[in-house]
């Protein structure tokens, strides 16, 4: 149903982008014809062309500016509502250039109305190929999406796992990063002090060297070495949460990855408190980062947690949109953690 609805906005757009294209140009000499009566012949084909290229160039920029703005409300409202809106918007402004009386009001009309088509267009061409990549494989597939989607079969069957997949750690230099990924790692870039640094945001599958968890759907890393050896990587930075989410479901998420570093053989770390100052400061615990810390071998990892959203003042306990992300770096960063079993008391 989602594929079908997917299809045929995109093609209702695309059949009415092509109709204006081709009755476009009559319909602008038409509605001039009061101006065009006091211009030479050569004249008139040129105000003619010249508003037809105006209005052409408004819907672009219409396009352009709509996918920000709208992209925009989706964050604000909703993508469900956004996407509505952006089809009223579309549909209901192309209508109403049935009742222009002038090229003028076309062109203002035609911008109104690319505004809202740049959202729902997008999201028809990601939905169709969602859809594809998401449905149950079957051996009627390909005739039904036709043989570009079909060619996307051995894609789903045999390598969806493994597509994009990362590998890196602490201690390793770029080019064992890109033996042991298969996604392709684009060269670092070399800095002024001699570091390397190589960032890109990306939809991959992670799996910290040869630790046995792999975190599915992470959407960024960062990677960079240090001026005192800077050919092995010692900062590491990735963006694990699929998407954003509410305290809650971040809090069930980072737990259920909590279990899988502890099943693994990584240890949690905690900090100690030193003097009553200390535990005073801390609210009375004798302990500080209990579940956030974990080490295996050289290697801390480090959970962080980034509120996507503006805080307001009279929102209830648990509000906001959270993304999880880790940070990776060498064990002796951190050297006043004590690591034992109790410090993520689970």
């Amino acid at each position: 149903m989602a594929l079908a609805a997917a299809l045929l906005g995109w093609m209702f757009d695309g059949a009415e982008m092509g109709i204006f294209s081709m009755v476009g140009r009559p319909a602008v000499k038409d509605l001039m014809a009061a101006h065009l009566e006091k211009l030479p012949a050569a004249d008139q084909e040129a105000m003619v062309g010249l508003w037809f290229s105006i209005i052409t160039a408004g819907f672009l920029v219409g396009a352009a500016t709509g996918g920000v703005l709208f992209g925009w409300l989706g964050d604000r409202i909703g993508r469900v509502r956004a996407m509505t809106l952006s089809v009223l918007t579309y549909a209901v402004f192309t209508g109403v250039c049935g009742f222009a009386g002038e090229a003028w009001q076309v062109g203002i009309l035609r911008f109104i109305a690319s505004l809202g088509m740049a959202l729902h267009l997008s999201f028809d061409l990601i939905n169709s190929f969602g859809v594809v990549l998401l449905w149950p494989l079957s051996d009627w597939r390909p005739s039904v999406c036709g043989s570009s989607f079909g060619a996307l079969k051995s894609y789903n069957s045999s390598s969806r796992r493994m597509r994009s997949s990362k590998s890196d750690d602490i201690g390793m230099t770029f080019d064992d990063v890109k033996r042991r990924s298969t996604m392709k790692v684009k060269e670092p870039r070399r800095m002024g002090d001699g570091t390397q640094l190589d960032v890109e945001t990306v939809v991959f599958d992670y799996r910290i060297g040869d630790s046995g968890i792999h975190f599915p759907d992470s959407r960024y890393y960062w990677l960079a070495t240090r001026k005192e050896d800077s050919e092995h990587i010692t900062e590491i930075n990735i963006g694990i949460t699929p998407r954003k989410l509410l305290k809650p479901d971040l809090d069930a998420f980072q737990r259920r990855l909590q279990e899988q570093l502890l099943a693994d053989g990584w240890m949690p770390g905690h900090f100690l408190a030193k003097s009553e100052s200390t535990i005073t400061l801390w609210g009375g615990r004798h302990t500080a980062g209990d579940g956030r810390y974990w080490l295996r071998g050289n290697t801390l990892l480090i959970f962080e947690t980034n509120r996507m959203d503006e805080r307001k003042s009279d929102e209830p306990a648990g509000s906001g949109e959270f993304i999880l992300y880790l940070d990776l770096r060498p064990k002796n960063q951190e050297p006043e953690l004590v690591y034992e079993r109790s410090a993520w008391p689970n």
